[in-house]
């Protein structure tokens, strides 16, 4: 049924005076309360400015929604006090009518409880308001939302709503989601006057929203997303809409490139999807960011089961099965690899907002690794035609020569994964020989540039060939220029917090046994004690600096050995003196 359709049969609803049922059914968040009072205002309007005075055919209105309520009594007062008039929909005709009741009658009321003990005045007050709640629902129009989320029995509610059109004069708007009700459909017919499903395309659903940005460009592709992956509901859409609002008001998203801007937007709307929706087809949020998982279920997919060579469980089969659709859904709409920035995109829609320093580091690497690729297209255009052919070996040794020649002619513009994937091909031709003209150019002009020797930015997971990488790890060292070790311990010792970094660590594997004996000769009173204490405790951090507590030992055993006075030194530091250590 068409949106236009629905609120054309919601207008008449509401222009009758006759007491009657309407129910409206659907999935949550599709738009059911936001169409209904959508409609109402509209009507509203239209009654107010004298253009259609019979508009809304009562003169009064209460909505209530059943979440959490657990009484018929809690309901009959939730609706008495939410009573307003249809004119403006603003004047609370339940509490006019309350605060007039209870300044006629309290003080009476009040003087009769001060003979009875344990009778307390909110009861009192609460037992009026209860009586009086039955005698001000009439003639109104009531809205029901939540009809599943009740704690009353379906049954009693329905009854109720049936009492409300029957005795009470009222007409009932009914909101559900009717998939999960247990007794809706056997009482519907009895009670509901007309029954509307609520099930409208994406195009409608963007209709509702959309409001007076009908130009804005980022909001479309919003929309183009939703429609690519059959996204109606308004709560998802609505939280998609704000976080983008968020980043274009306070994170400058418009600042950055497009392409910037699409993949945020690209995420952003899946993360949202997965995050808030009930699709069994989608993944969950985790599943997007799980590499491992991810990786080797495409890899499942590619096996056939004849191929398989143990046997799984029912359990663990039926896990592959999921994330195998979970990874065809991913695929129809194009999303592949999660990198930093969509890991970035996808924790700002898990915590509800957006890290505005981790945001803009990451969408600046971003920024950096599409120029990067614009640049080296060339290198993925040559890299591309050897996925794309069959080839026998003599077009294998000329595809060998031209990717060579491309990296060289390009290699302003290369980037690491264009080195890595033309290492990983020439290594499989074995034409690797063709590799070093390249990759010596490539360290020489990069030499200063440590970011050409990572894959900081790129999705998790990618990482130097094995052959490769000890060369990249050294260049990679070279470029960041580390500082000699020494400088690196002194550094520590000056921090409060001497809590060493990568680099830090790096500097101290190159620590020697000369140099930490150095150290602790050298230091002041004052500083000895640091500076035995930070030696000890370095391998704590990493193990690639074992090595420094195994000499500190050994020089401390040395020291030991001079006089009685440094032997007394050392134990006091908890290390125990026998004969000193074999050199």
């Amino acid at each position: 049924m068409s949106l236009e359709v629905i609120k054309t049969q919601m207008r008449q609803f509401l222009a009758s005076k006759e007491p009657e049922v309407l129910a409206v059914r659907g999935d949550w968040g599709v738009g059911k309360t936001f169409t209904w009072d959508q409609t109402l205002n509209e009507a509203q309007a239209l009654k107010q400015s004298g253009e259609d005075p019979n508009a809304i055919g009562l003169n009064y209105y209460a909505y209530v929604s059943l979440f959490g309520i657990s009484s018929l009594q809690d309901l009959r007062t939730e609706i008495a006090f939410n009573k307003l008039n249809t004119i403006d929909l603003k004047h609370a005709e339940g509490v006019k009518k309350f605060q007039q009741a209870s300044g006629k009658f309290l003080p009476k009321i009040v003087t009769q409880a001060l003979k009875y003990a344990g009778i307390s005045a909110g009861t009192l007050v609460d037992t009026m308001f209860a009586s009086m709640s039955n005698s001000m629902i009439r003639n109104t129009i009531v809205c029901i939302d939540d009809f599943e989320r009740c704690d009353i029995p379906e049954k009693e509610t329905l009854g109720f709503i049936n009492d409300l059109k029957c005795k009470r004069g009222c007409k009932v708007v009914l909101l559900l989601n009717d998939k999960v009700t247990n007794d809706f459909k056997s009482y519907r017919e009895k009670v509901i006057d007309y029954d509307l499903e609520f099930k409208i395309n994406p195009n409608e659903t963007e209709k509702l929203l959309r409001k007076d940005a009908e130009d804005d460009e980022l909001i479309s592709l919003v929309f183009d997303n939703c429609r690519k992956l059959k996204v109606t509901n308004l709560r998802i859409i609505i939280k998609t809409l704000n976080l983008l609002s968020q980043a274009r008001n306070h994170h400058n998203l418009e600042n950055y490139s497009i392409d910037v801007q699409l993949q945020f937007i690209k995420t952003l709307t899946l993360a949202n999807y997965c995050f808030y929706g009930h699709d069994p087809d989608a993944p969950t949020i985790e599943f997007l960011t799980d590499i491992e998982t991810r990786h080797s279920t495409r890899i499942s997919r590619l096996m056939s089961e004849k191929n398989r060579t143990t046997e799984v469980s029912e359990e663990e089969s039926l896990k592959e099965k999921k994330y195998k659709r979970w990874e065809r859904f991913l695929e129809s709409y194009d999303y592949s690899t999660t990198d930093k920035f969509d890991e970035e995109i996808i924790n700002s829609v898990i915590s509800g907002y957006i890290d505005k320093e981790d945001f803009s580091s990451i969408a600046k690497i971003t920024e950096e690794l599409f120029n990067e690729q614009l640049a080296s297209q060339d290198i993925q255009d040559a890299i591309d035609s050897f996925y794309t052919s069959l080839m026998d070996e003599a077009q294998e040794e000329t595809f060998s020569k031209h990717l060579k020649n491309c990296i060289i002619e390009n290699i302003e513009n290369a980037r690491p994964k264009d080195i890595n994937n033309a290492y990983v091909i020439l290594k499989r031709l074995n034409r690797k020989s063709l590799t070093s003209e390249f990759i010596d150019l490539y360290i020489k002009i990069y030499k200063n540039s440590p970011k050409h020797f990572s894959f900081e930015g790129y999705p998790r997971g990618y990482d130097w060939d094995i052959d490769l990488y000890p060369i990249m790890k050294r260049a990679y060292e070279d470029a960041i220029k580390i500082k000699p070790p020494k400088d690196t311990f002194n550094d520590l010792l000056r921090k409060k917090d001497p809590i060493p970094s990568e680099l830090d660590i790096k500097s101290l594997e190159h620590l020697t046994h000369i140099q930490i004996e150095e150290l602790i000769r050298s230091k002041s009173n004052n500083e000895f004690r640091h500076t035995v204490k930070l030696l000890l405790l370095l391998n704590s951090h990493d193990t690639r600096l074992n090595h420094i507590y195994d000499s500190t030992i050994k020089v401390l055993h040395i020291i030991a050995s001079e006089s009685e006075q440094k032997r007394m030194l050392v134990e006091h530091y908890g290390v125990m003196i026998g004969d000193p250590p074999s050199q």
